[in-house]
Parts: C-alpha cells; structure tokens; sequence
C-alpha cells in the first residue's frame, strides 16, 4: 500500500478540478504566413467532496490590435474556475477580473506605452 486510502467500492472519490487561464495570441501580416502562440497557466485547484456536484464558469475576452497597415494581433484570454452551482455568480465576477488583469498584461507586453 502506498499510504493513500482507497475509495470503499461504490463509495464516489472526491473530484479535483483546476482553475485555468490559456492566453493565446495570433498574429497576421500581410503576404506572410500567420503565427500564433498558446500558453495555460494553473491558477489553482480544488477538491470537491463527493456529494457535491461541481460546476465550472468560463469567461473569455480579446482584443485585436493594428500593428501596422494589413498586420494586426490578435489577443484572447480564457479562464475556467470550478465552483459550486451555488457559487457560480461569485465565479463569474472572479474569473472575469482574472480574464481582465490577463488581457491587460498580454496588451501591455505587446504594446508598450498602450499606443
């Protein structure tokens, strides 16, 4: 045995979620090829208790930004938070601050001097 206790048969395990936030950018130029890039961070985890049914909220927001004439980038940010149904509005308004504070930080990379 390994020290973890295992689950009685027909008992439910307790459910692990992980809050996450994908921050993508897609850039295009005119008469050359496009390129994009991905990247996930975990926020953090949470384990629900068997006899709790967990949901989870999404929110994403983006912003597309003209470089130059014909090139643009293309920023999008997505967080998903598990919760409970109970507590999904509280979800909302928190995975919405995160999506904000991300998108800020993508924009200011990209765009120093918020031009």
């Amino acid at each position: 045995m390994t020290g973890r206790a295992r689950p009685r048969p027909g008992t439910p395990a307790a459910a692990t979620q992980r809050a996450t936030a994908v921050v993508s950018t897609e850039y295009s130029v005119s008469k050359e090829p496009r390129g994009s890039a991905r990247h996930e961070q975990t926020l953090l985890e949470r384990t629900f208790a068997p006899d709790q049914a967990p949901a989870s909220v999404r929110v994403g927001v983006g912003m597309t930004i003209a470089t130059a004439p014909f090139e643009s980038l293309r920023i999008d940010v997505a967080v998903t938070l598990p919760c409970l149904a109970a507590e999904v509005e509280d979800a909302y308004v928190q995975a919405s601050e995160y999506a904000a504070n991300f998108l800020n930080e993508e924009q200011a990379r990209w765009q120093p001097g918020g031009q």
